[in-house]
């Protein structure tokens, strides 16, 4: 019959493997399998496209933690990716038609780096974010990605604009999705506009926007689409709203609130908002930057737009919980005569940071403790086993041989002497077969077992094996496929 010590153990392995498995890999498919796209008309929702929203992802680097070991550094970069590879792979398996990045996607692409440093940071962006296929791509950019002010070493690189159009795209563009126009633009840049213009005293009435400019873009839309065509404003930072202004109930914590310094901004200004509003009137506007999810609803010349502050991707963003948006978007019906509608909901994530800490290591605590209690009671019985019955009682031990329990003298192990021949020395054949098996039966008698903190070594060694074979899978899988 098995012995506790080894009951323990045994379930030990059980629940280790079961709370990788699941913690790993099975609650993140749980969490997207239970978020599904919304319909935004019941009687076509077949033809509804699909757009994945996904906000603030900010690969880490190391610049990123400046007052970190570069060995915590090394490991924040690869817990992180490894996290948000898995929360990409969740996302993932709603399938998209399209897919925006609301901006961010480097944690200091702005930074004054080699391009040959700038495309591997580029590189390990692309490989936690692969597995769309064709999936069209589009990407805005914000202010980690090309800085926001003058340029400096942590502000914005003079090449940052340049390098985030080879890698990324133009900054300020339209794509037609479902019978709308995704309208997505350079706020990063809008507000540099914007801080020049206020730093001069100017209102817009006498402002020249720059030509390539944002605003620029915003003012010739009208004149690009169709006033038929709903529009969707796409940008890296908030729209502006009232002071101390709730977020809904999907919120964290705290609300967005006004404010800027060296390389950010929270939210655009009031005028510059107005006039955003004004000249692409969006029907809705989905931002980033904030890291956590939040509601409002703007009120323009008789119109009104819910903005929607998409959650971070990453754990690694001051959330517990990360998350991406679906929005499901369904053209006109000529033939019901039904408008353009348009529909979104937040799909969160596994808590990362709970996991770890709040599953991981009470049980690593509680595993610890088992297998040393189990240990010591077992070292214990054996003892008081010994001192009762005689020195060669022991539950655990090998039977003892039949030379012995008969009460016979035992066979001696050494080899009968010959005589040996003159000048010759007798051959030692006794003491090296003698040594090696004293070695092999000491191990059986009780008088010459492990130590306690070998035999709690061993038990760990024995129940760390699997989960962490099977963690290395996981983990080679989810960043391999």
């Amino acid at each position: 019959m098995p012995s506790g010590r080894h009951v323990v153990v045994q379930a030990l392995k059980v629940v280790w493997v079961f709370s990788v498995f699941y913690f790993e890999l099975w609650t993140f498919y749980l969490h997207a399998g239970s978020c599904e796209w919304p319909a935004p008309r019941q009687d076509r929702a077949d033809d509804a496209e699909h757009v994945l929203l996904v906000a603030d992802p900010q690969i880490l680097d190391m610049n990123s933690y400046p007052g970190r070991h570069p060995a915590l550094q090394w490991l924040s970069q690869v817990i992180v990716d490894l996290n948000l590879r898995k929360n990409w792979r969740a996302a993932l398996r709603s399938r998209p038609d399209k897919i925006v990045f609301l901006g961010d996607m480097l944690d200091n692409g702005r930074m004054d780096v080699t391009d040959k440093e700038y495309s591997a940071y580029h590189r390990r962006f692309r490989r936690v974010f692969q597995g769309s296929g064709t999936t069209p791509t589009f990407y805005i950019p914000g202010n980690h990605d090309i800085g926001l002010g003058e340029p400096s070493a942590y502000s914005r690189s003079t090449q940052a604009n340049a390098r985030y159009v080879a890698h990324f795209g133009e900054p300020n563009k339209i794509a037609y999705v479902g019978g709308h126009a995704l309208v997505m633009i350079d706020a990063p840049g809008l507000v540099d506009e914007d801080r020049e213009r206020i730093s001069l005293g100017r209102t817009f009435d006498d402002w020249s926007f720059p030509p390539n400019g944002t605003m620029s873009f915003a003012k010739n839309i009208p004149r690009d689409l169709d006033d038929a065509i709903p529009r969707i404003l796409l940008t890296h930072i908030p729209l502006h709203r009232p002071p101390k202004s709730g977020c809904g109930p999907l919120r964290e914590r705290g609300t967005i609130h006004a404010g800027h310094g060296g390389g950010y901004e929270n939210t655009i200004s009031r005028e510059a908002s107005q006039m955003l509003l004004e000249f692409i009137k969006p029907t809705f506007v989905f931002s980033g930057d904030d890291h956590d999810y939040c509601e409002y609803t703007h009120h323009y010349s008789g119109r009104t737009a819910p903005e929607i502050t998409v959650k971070s991707l990453s754990m690694a963003m001051g959330v517990r919980r990360p998350g991406y948006q679906l929005l499901s978007l369904a053209p006109t019906d000529r033939n019901f005569k039904s408008p353009a509608t348009a529909a979104t909901t937040l799909c969160l994530l596994p808590d990362q940071l709970h996991i770890y800490l709040g599953v991981y290591v009470p049980l690593l605590v509680l595993s610890l403790a088992l297998i040393g209690v189990m240990n010591a009671l077992a070292r214990y019985r054996r003892r008081f086993s010994h001192s009762s019955d005689g020195p060669w009682r022991n539950e655990d031990a090998l039977p003892a041989p039949a030379s012995l329990s008969s009460g016979r003298r035992p066979m001696r192990l050494t080899r009968q002497r010959s005589s040996p021949g003159p000048g010759r020395s007798p051959p030692s054949y006794a003491a090296p077969l003698k040594r090696v098996l004293k070695t092999t039966l000491i191990s059986a008698r009780p008088g010459r077992q492990r130590s306690l903190t070998r035999d709690i070594l061993y038990d760990i060694r024995d129940v760390a094996i699997l989960p962490l074979l099977l963690f290395s899978l996981i983990t080679w899988w989810t960043m391999a496929s």
